[in-house]
């Protein structure tokens, strides 16, 4: 979220500096559209990234869940290995 008021903050002042400058007769609603949209496209984009970093997180999580039971199994199989006595032989 500080992302997107980053970004709407600098559209504002970036339209605020533009008035100033040359005064609200001169500022064209089409120049706000624009702008408008220049800061709903970025809130899009930050949209798009929080999703795919939370569906990174969720990847990760799975892959650790799958190390851990490979890890686990594996260990099993070793001290099974070993109690049977099949480990001397390998």
């Amino acid at each position: 979220m500080a992302k997107d008021q980053y970004v709407n903050k600098d559209l504002f002042s970036l339209i605020l500096s533009h008035v100033s400058r040359f005064g609200w007769s001169v500022v064209d609603t089409r120049q706000v559209r624009h702008l408008k949209d220049q800061g709903f496209q970025c809130d899009e984009k930050v949209v798009k990234v929080q999703k795919t970093v939370c569906e990174l997180k969720k990847t990760v999580r799975e892959l650790k869940t799958v190390c851990v039971v490979v890890s686990v199994l594996a260990s099993i199989g070793l001290a099974v290995m070993c109690v049977t006595g099949r480990a001397s032989m390998v």
